[in-house]
């Protein structure tokens, strides 16, 4: 289970604002704040992010995007179901190159 195209855009906007000028500052932050998710509720999400441009040998420092587009998720219990669904999946593969 990948990120969705919806996840995925909404990340790069995401990440570029938490990791370029005032971290966490712009409208995807914004949207995730009303919806009262933060960047801990995202974790295992994040670590796909990373993975699958990682995957791609891209950098996954985000994109620059002045109007993203709304948050895929409806509020912060949609996002920790998502993010824990991600984790389901993703833990096993941590264990094997830790292993």
């Amino acid at each position: 289970m990948s990120l969705t195209e919806n996840e995925r855009e909404f990340l790069d906007a995401y990440v570029f604002e938490a990791t370029h000028g005032p971290p966490f500052g712009g409208p995807a932050t914004a949207d995730l704040k009303l919806r009262g998710i933060y960047y801990r509720h995202l974790m295992w999400l994040l670590a796909a992010y990373q993975q699958e441009l990682c995957a791609r040998g891209e950098i996954p420092d985000g994109i620059k995007i002045s109007q993203p587009p709304s948050s895929p998720w409806e509020d912060l219990a949609q996002a920790q179901q998502r993010d824990q669904a991600l984790k389901q999946e993703l833990e096993p593969k941590e264990a094997i190159i830790r292993g």
